[in-house]
């Protein structure tokens, strides 16, 4: 393995947690003392692992972590966004052109015309 050791700003989280793992096992001055924790979230016990607390430090992170990794990356997609805002909420309404009902995903005013699918594809 090479000595020169990689900025660790610019790998990504799992890689510098995987070198950081290398460099350990090969001789490293780091002595494990993992952690154990209790996920706020699903009560399952996780192992927040001493590579995983050098990585905390060094972005200047003081508290462990309170969720297990699956619960922190569900709550993160949740957060931006992902598939979990749940069923779009769809609207009936009657086309302003040919007249047939149909559905929207938004509340009709009444101020402005709705189309129906094919309608609205013809007049774009």
């Amino acid at each position: 393995m090479n000595s020169t050791v990689c900025s660790k700003s610019n790998l990504k989280w799992r890689d510098y947690l995987h070198r950081a793992r290398v460099h350990t096992y090969q001789g490293g001055n780091h002595k494990m003392s993992d952690k154990t924790i209790v996920c706020k979230d699903c009560n399952a016990n996780f192992v927040f692992t001493q590579n995983e607390q050098d990585f905390y430090k060094e972005k200047g992170f003081e508290n462990d972590p309170l969720r297990c990794p699956d619960c922190r990356s569900a709550r993160k997609r949740q957060s931006r966004g992902g598939n979990f805002r749940g069923e779009r909420t769809m609207h009936s309404a009657v086309c302003s052109e040919c007249g047939i009902s149909t559905t929207v995903p938004f509340e009709p005013s009444g101020d402005k015309p709705v189309y129906c699918k094919e309608c609205y594809q013809s007049r774009r």
